[in-house]
This record gives structure tokens, C-alpha cells and sequence, in this order.
């Protein structure tokens, strides 16, 4: 994967965590439980790429 499209996919996952935070029902534990979950997904997206 380009590093542009990394970027790209990375401002995607910072996009969806704001928008997730907005949800009711969400605590900063599941919040971050989230965010990790959604970085791991990019670390492994950049490596296969």
C-alpha cells in the first residue's frame, strides 16, 4: 500500500473513532477498546500492503 493510501486509511479510522464517540451508550473503555481495535486493523492492513 502507498503511503498515501495509508494516510488516507488512517484518516478514515480517526474519522470513525470522532464519529463513534458521538454514540451514546459508549464509555472511554469501549471508546479506547475501539480505537485500539481499529489501529490494529491499519498496523495489519500497512503490513500486508
Amino acid at each position: 500500500m502507498s503511503e498515501a493510501g495509508a494516510a488516507v486509511r488512517t484518516g478514515l479510522v480517526n474519522r470513525s473513532f470522532r464519529s463513534a464517540a458521538k454514540l451514546d451508550g459508549l464509555g472511554p473503555s469501549e471508546l479506547w477498546q475501539l480505537r485500539d481495535l481499529l489501529s490494529k486493523i491499519v498496523v495489519a492492513t500497512r503490513a500486508a500492503g
